[in-house]
């Protein structure tokens, strides 16, 4: 994937947002975007708002979709300072933005694992009724998930939140 290749170049005023699933990501994705985009869309009753209209998902897109869908050139061509979500362990970003900390920030939030593994359980019983909890639970633990294991996720963004601060804000849902 060309982001986790180097392809990606973060600018300054760039911002991701890390999390692992069922972690507060659509809640951050809305606040954020709310934020960022303040000057297009003021928050006044104007039922135009990207908000009011689409899912906080469609407005702030992941790094590893927009790279896995082919579509580098347009990130590339995004006004700064540009808004992306990511669900990778921070030990998988791309080195271009550990090589670059005063260009781009990183807003980390976590949840209680055990909240987040029922979260995830409910979310899947959705599609798939007959999901036990130990099907959820487990990879969440070993790391066999899609993030890895959950503590691992979190450890590796506290860390630099430590080591960084300025750089990456960590926060706890």
């Amino acid at each position: 994937m060309a982001v986790q290749r180097g392809l990606f170049a973060p600018r300054r005023g760039d911002v991701v947002l890390a999390s692992a699933p069922k972690c507060g990501t659509t809640w951050l994705k809305a606040l954020a975007f709310a934020t960022m985009a303040r000057g297009a869309h003021p928050p006044a009753h104007d039922a135009a708002h990207p908000l009011l209209r689409l899912n906080p998902h469609d407005c702030v897109q992941f790094m590893e979709k927009l790279f896995a869908a082919g579509w580098g050139s347009r990130v590339d061509a995004l006004p700064s300072p540009r808004l992306m979500a990511t669900h990778m362990h921070h030990a998988l970003l791309p080195a271009s933005i550990a090589a670059n900390p005063d260009c781009c920030k990183i807003v980390y939030i976590c949840r209680d694992p055990k909240d987040m593994v029922v979260s995830m359980w409910h979310f899947g019983r959705r599609m798939q009724p007959s999901l036990s909890f130990l099907d959820v639970f487990e990879p969440a633990c070993d790391g066999s998930g899609l993030s890895g294991p959950i503590l691992d996720h979190v450890l590796g963004y506290w860390n630099a939140s430590k080591a960084s601060p300025e750089t990456v804000l960590f926060l706890r849902s």
